[in-house]
């Protein structure tokens, strides 16, 4: 009779151990509507069917726990071997998901084909089909990601969305942008968090080594049938690894992945570990692979057959140049995967659509830190918040497309709609039942006499000028323009105050051919009437004041009533606004003056704030600064 060995019975209970506790998570896994639920977001999960029968998942955030739906889609994309969980997993004040959604942002996190919860089909079971698996980043790229954008915009009746790729998310971009070009007019811009084109400049990585032997890697795994990758039996080893020596788990996944274990939250840690790597097809590794021992950006190589498939016995390289997108690539100088060799060769494959290259340079972010670092949301969300605030409605004109003189006839949803732009027009009704647009109006200093004043105000009464300057102005205006643009130009300059050297020709001409907008005959004189007291106060009706307001006087507008809080921009070059003024103003506020920014140099004038070239780089980005910490 047989009788098992003391090694066998060891050996049994030590596998029925190592069984149950890999059966077990440490950490219970809650789904992404779950996690957004309780942290109090909006969540809702939408399904897209591919054309070649994959079926995808989107999971969306349609706003922020404190603001109202949003008409700014971004659509966020994973790294390799990740889903969209992991913009969501660690919290509210650390995952990129809620911060978009709580600055205003329509959020949509999207899983390619092949990942947890798009690994479903129309006709294929991933767990009986190997076809199912037969994809790479050439799929992805060409059809997932195309698929994606149309149904977001179609969902929410935008032209366009943000869009926002960490590592892999960032390639997949590319191959899209570049193999579907008409969809870069569906992008507002892209956003790149370590990303990913070119991966052989780190010679010294283990992947590097894998990569050489990329052949015999993918015939190992054919001829084993592991069709996915890494495959099962890999988790089994993972969880026993890391429960019994967690430091030693730790040092693995440090070394091929990527993070800084200092910049890490040890628990957050080990929920990461729990469902990390994800599992992707063979073909995909075998492609990153490949990208990573040629050195090229190119579609998946299959050896022998590529004049079969191609025409040609190397694949293609994927065409950046024909990319229009505008991309800004934000990268660290200690991620093992991404270097600045590789960000270089990258931007200058791309050309004009290279918006940026932002290095982070305080050595806290590794390639894994962009998901699970703490150092990660104040070095690198926000310039990610930053450079999408520049891409909204007000980014249009702060990064406006060349002026053509052919726009001046357009109305301002006519030239938004011909540039890509949604546009709404909204029309408002005062209590007095007039419809009424709002001006701010800045006039030149004159009349400062009281029976000027007077006088202005009786003689355009008595030639029934209601509106200033009146319509009979256009035609001395077109005439002194066109005869001579000098004297033209040297009128408006000393009267409105801009610097002739920082305004494009073509700009100025169709500013010239509306500009100045009338105002009324009223809202002029109260301006002059400011000017002349030096208060900033309610209309003057001179003897009617005790009637209208029951002093001889007008009364002030109590600044010291207001809170909203005011960041004030101005230069030293204005003509109209000094610093005497700023200084006064500030001071009333109070507490409502945040920041006072005097822009020096010398190279804005007043309506340079509005057409001058200088302005962009020395005050817009300043600007959109302050939306963003807002």
């Amino acid at each position: 009779m047989w009788s098992p060995s003391p090694v066998t019975i060891l050996g049994s209970f030590l596998f029925i151990y190592l069984y149950a506790i890999t059966r077990k998570r440490e950490y219970a896994l809650s789904t992404i509507p779950e996690i957004l639920t309780t942290r109090g977001y909006p969540s809702e999960v939408h399904h897209v069917t591919t054309p070649d029968g994959y079926i995808l998942t989107l999971h969306r955030i349609p706003h922020g726990r404190n603001n109202t739906n949003s008409n700014k889609p971004v659509l966020v994309l994973q790294g390799i071997l990740l889903s969209s969980r992991h913009f969501v997993f660690m919290g509210v004040e650390q995952n990129l998901g809620y911060k978009l959604a709580d600055e205003g942002y329509d959020v949509w996190l999207a899983d390619v084909r092949g990942c947890y919860s798009s690994r479903n089909h129309t006709t294929l079971n991933p767990d009986k089909d190997p076809k199912f698996w037969y994809f790479s980043w050439d799929e992805m790229g060409t059809i997932d990601v195309p698929v994606l954008i149309d149904y977001i915009l179609e969902t929410t009746h935008q032209p366009n969305l943000y869009y926002v790729g960490y590592s892999q998310g960032s390639a997949l971009f590319f191959i899209a942008m570049s193999t579907r070009p008409e969809y870069n007019a569906k992008v507002k811009v892209h956003v790149g968090l370590a990303p990913v084109a070119y991966l052989n400049h780190k010679k010294t990585h283990p992947f590097q080594i894998v990569a050489h032997w990329n052949v015999v890697f993918d015939t190992l795994l054919a001829i084993f049938g592991i069709d996915e990758f890494p495959p099962p039996i890999f988790t089994f080893m993972k969880r026993v690894t890391c429960r019994v020596s967690p430091d030693f788990c730790n040092y693995v996944f440090m070394v091929l992945f990527g993070y800084k274990a200092s910049e890490v939250n040890s628990t957050v840690l080990k929920i990461f570990l729990e469902d990390f790597p994800i599992p992707v097809s063979r073909k995909h590794a075998v492609h990153v692979l490949q990208l990573i021992e040629s050195g090229y950006f190119r579609r998946y190589d299959f050896g022998g057959d590529n004049i079969e498939v191609y025409g040609t016995s190397t694949p293609p390289s994927f065409n950046l140049s024909a990319i229009t997108a505008k991309s800004h690539l934000l990268y660290s100088d200690e991620d093992d995967m991404v270097t600045d060799v590789e960000i270089d060769k990258l931007c200058e494959d791309l050309g004009d659509a290279c918006a940026e290259k932002f290095l982070i340079t305080e050595g806290t972010i590794r390639h894994l830190d962009w998901v699970i670092g703490t150092g990660v949301q104040e070095l690198g969300y926000s310039k990610l918040l930053s450079v999408m605030a520049n891409y909204t409605v007000l980014g249009f004109y702060l990064y406006p497309v060349s002026a053509n003189i052919e726009d001046v006839h357009l109305t301002i949803p006519q030239i938004l709609t011909k540039y890509g732009y949604p546009s709404e027009y909204c029309f408002k009704q005062t209590r007095a039942g007039t419809p009424r647009n709002i001006f701010f109006f800045e006039t030149l200093r004159c009349c400062r006499s009281g029976a000027r004043l007077r006088f202005l105000n009786t003689f355009l009464k008595v030639f029934r000028t209601d509106e200033i300057p009146p319509p009979s102005f256009a035609i001395p205006k077109t005439v002194t323009c066109r005869v001579s643009p000098f004297v033209c130009n040297q009128l408006l300059i000393s009267m409105f105050g801009y610097k002739q050297s920082g305004v494009n020709s073509t700009v100025f001409k169709i500013f010239l051919q509306t500009a100045p907008v009338p105002i009324s005959r009223k809202q002029g004189i109260h301006v002059l009437q400011l000017m002349k007291s030096g208060y900033f106060r309610r209309y003057d009706f001179g003897r009617n004041n005790v009637k209208v307001y029951g002093t001889s006087t007008p009364p002030t507008f109590n600044l010291s009533s207001v809170t909203a809080k005011n960041h004030l921009f101005y230069s030293d070059n204005d003509n109209i606004v000094t610093n005497v003024e700023i200084d006064r103003l500030c001071e009333e506020l109070g507490g409502a003056c945040t920041e006072k920014l005097l822009i020096s140099g010398g190279t804005i004038t007043h309506m340079d704030w509005v057409f001058g070239t200088g302005v962009r780089g020395l005050v817009y980005s300043k600007l959109v600064n302050v939306l963003a910490n807002y």
